[in-house]
């Protein structure tokens, strides 16, 4: 009774010292995951009947709707390239503030991401350019328990999966193409051109020189610190690493280890979005 008493006293007084030596000495953590374990990761899509697209996402306590509406504008417009227009909310504004750093990195990200690796800006032109679809892409963060931004990257693969454009007429041949001189026609529609390298994100903790942990809660990354972000797309290629947080410096040994479980994860996070992995 006495070391299960001493045990708690730690965790209350030295969580973090007492989370570093419980992994260490069970090699689980507390959620009963290895340290290299991932967490249960969900997807349902058109969840939301007035968008034109959406999906939800959730990997073990994080969940995310991604919703999307199209629009159509003319090239002077000032939207930003590819023409997506990005927005992270939290479901409730009263608890924004403690997640206000996931959102703020979710969002950098997805932006770089979305712009290099995700969508093929020239399916978004309309009659060479003269107009082009405009795609507003709007989070909310349902939950927020570590790994925002995977989730957030799975709920717009799955949105973008669904999104259906409308044939666009003209109206009259010998004027010029603008808003006014168009007829959108929602009985014939075409997919969203996607790029082939469906980016996947997975996010690390080092813990001490040999420990790495996989998928971490946001209790993890808070008290171990020392977190990483790996974004793998096809083809193993290395869309992009972010360290987020703590002082230690990432060994090549590490990051190699780290990019086999983000290749893994990416097999299975394509699995369940229906999307063939064409390494294998």
């Amino acid at each position: 009774m006495s070391e299960m008493l001493s045990d708690w006293q730690k965790k209350v007084i030295e969580p973090a010292e007492h989370i570093r030596e419980y992994i260490t000495k069970n090699k689980i953590r507390y959620d009963g995951r290895k340290a290299n374990q991932f967490r249960n990761a969900a997807v349902h899509r058109n969840m939301i009947t007035t968008a034109d697209s959406s999906a939800i996402a959730r990997i073990g306590g994080t969940a995310a709707i991604c919703g999307m509406n199209l629009e159509i504008m003319e090239n002077d417009t000032l939207i930003p390239s590819p023409g997506l227009v990005l927005n992270i909310e939290s479901v409730s504004p009263t608890i924004v503030v403690s997640w206000q750093n996931e959102i703020d990195k979710a969002k950098c990200i997805l932006k770089s991401l979305i712009e290099k690796n995700i969508i093929n800006s020239k399916s978004l032109e309309i009659f060479n350019g003269e107009l082009f679809w405009v795609i507003y892409c709007d989070f909310v963060v349902l939950d927020c328990a570590g790994g925002l931004l995977e989730v957030c990257l799975v709920a717009l693969l799955a949105a973008l999966q669904e999104l259906r454009f409308p044939v666009v007429r003209v109206l009259h041949e010998d004027f010029k193409i603008n808003l006014k001189n168009i007829k959108v026609d929602t009985t014939e529609t075409s997919p969203v051109s996607l790029s082939n390298v469906y980016p996947v994100a997975s996010s690390f903790l080092k813990l001490g020189d040999e420990i790495l942990i996989c998928d971490p809660t946001d209790e993890e990354t808070k008290l171990i610190g020392d977190a990483f972000t790996i974004i793998v797309g096809a083809q193993k290629t290395l869309c992009g690493l972010f360290k987020t947080g703590g002082a230690a410096s990432l060994s090549k040994q590490l990051i190699d280890e780290s990019v086999e479980h983000a290749l893994q994860r990416r097999r299975h996070i394509l699995q369940l979005l229906g999307i063939e992995d064409e390494d294998h």
